[in-house]
């Protein structure tokens, strides 16, 4: 049978530390083994690319939801203004699609945040008035979210001629969309 103090000396050269440095965690840390299940940084987005991408996301999270409302809505204003979000959203989309095409360095990735998966979720499993009543105060923070991108990154501080002519286009029907959730 092997001892421990055998098995700790084999540990610690695995580690990459030597038995008796005062510092052991520190020096086992920097080994590539201990780094082996790390996540990786991911490399930073332009400030254009965090605008198309964020725009992308907000608008595919809440025409996804405007589509779950005309299903699932349970009066008609929600089904109705379902159907409003879905194809405003949906033409803005195109617009940004239109405006990124100018510039070869942007791919629009509308991917679900964690918190908008969560949130499509809880719309999926909801019924009746519980639908309504999540959808409603589902649809006010994101479109709130929606319209502060508009606003902050290009409306108030410039940018791309591109993007911030898609952004001018974008921002009067996002405040009126969030005008009508405010007031469901």
């Amino acid at each position: 049978m092997k001892s421990p103090l055998a098995a700790v000396a084999v540990l610690a050269l695995v580690a990459g530390c030597t038995p008796g440095t005062e510092n052991a965690t520190e020096v086992a840390n920097d080994s590539p083994i201990a780094n082996l299940g790390a996540p990786k940084p991911k490399p930073s987005k332009s400030p254009d690319q965090a605008f198309v991408d964020g725009v992308a996301a907000l608008n595919a999270y809440i025409a996804g939801a405007g589509s779950l409302a005309e299903q699932k809505g349970a009066s008609a204003r929600i089904k109705a203004f379902g159907k409003k979000l879905t194809l405003d959203r949906t033409q803005s989309t195109m617009k940004l699609k239109l405006a990124a095409a100018t510039h070869p360095d942007l791919l629009i990735d509308a991917s679900l945040d964690d918190e908008q998966n969560d949130n499509i979720e809880t719309l999926q499993k909801a019924n009746g008035p519980a639908f309504d009543t999540a959808f409603k105060a589902q649809m006010v923070v994101a479109l709130t979210r929606l319209e502060n991108l508009l606003e902050e990154r290009y409306l108030a501080s410039g940018g791309d001629p591109e993007l911030k002519s898609f952004a001018s286009y974008a921002a009067p029907p996002v405040r009126a969309n969030l005008a009508a959730a405010r007031a469901l």
